[in-house]
């Protein structure tokens, strides 16, 4: 089994802004079984802005609302 993931920024998934990956190792068979994208600053700060904007909108939804 092998995927490649992306990250998940501002409910979007991307691949990193610098285009570099990581590879993921099994940890029983040491083979690689996938690769992850490695985050840049560019992308951590789109990810910081990204949360802090759902958060002001989930802060203002209703406690009824976000249990559901």
């Amino acid at each position: 089994m092998y995927e490649r993931f992306g990250l998940l920024i501002d409910n979007a998934w991307r691949a990193s802004s610098g285009g570099q990956t990581m590879a993921v190792f099994s940890p029983v068979s040491e083979e690689e079984i996938g690769r992850i994208p490695s985050a840049t600053a560019q992308d951590v700060e789109a990810a910081l802005v990204g949360a802090a904007r759902g958060f002001a909108l989930w802060r203002e939804t209703p406690a009824w609302t976000r249990s559901k």
